[in-house]
């Protein structure tokens, strides 16, 4: 990152003559800029030119602190939990004995209970 000729060549070529003074300031701004990110350590500079010799600065990459700061995780984070035992916590379920009453409150006036076991399938007649 830093200010090349190249640069400076293609920004004249975009700006018309009469803004080439306040190109000029921006260009120096811009070199200044990119010194503090190459101080900072930080790998890209996303910069735009406009038609009025305006030079503004959209982003710039993260610098180490900032990254690690950002992806922080607490102390107590375990990166692994697949390698840790289960935990033991309720009893297994109940064997399928004591699910075969089903227990459910039922409005008898607009409910029929239906049966716990589905009934055989009727082969099909020929019409």
């Amino acid at each position: 990152m830093e200010l090349t000729w190249a640069i400076i060549w293609s920004c004249l070529m975009r700006v018309p003559v009469r803004h080439w003074r306040t190109l000029f300031h921006y260009l120096r701004r811009l070199e200044a800029s990119f010194a503090e990110a190459k101080a900072d350590g930080r790998a890209y500079v996303n910069w735009h030119l406009r038609e009025d010799g305006v030079i503004w600065i959209s982003e710039w990459g993260l610098t180490e602190a900032e990254q690690k700061g950002r992806c922080a995780l607490p102390d107590g984070f375990d990166r692994t939990p697949w390698l840790r035992p289960a935990l033991a916590l309720d009893a297994v379920a109940p064997p399928l004995s004591a699910l075969s009453e089903v227990a459910l409150f039922l409005d008898h006036v607009w409910t029929v209970p239906a049966p716990l076991v589905p009934p055989a399938p009727t082969p099909l007649k020929p019409p």
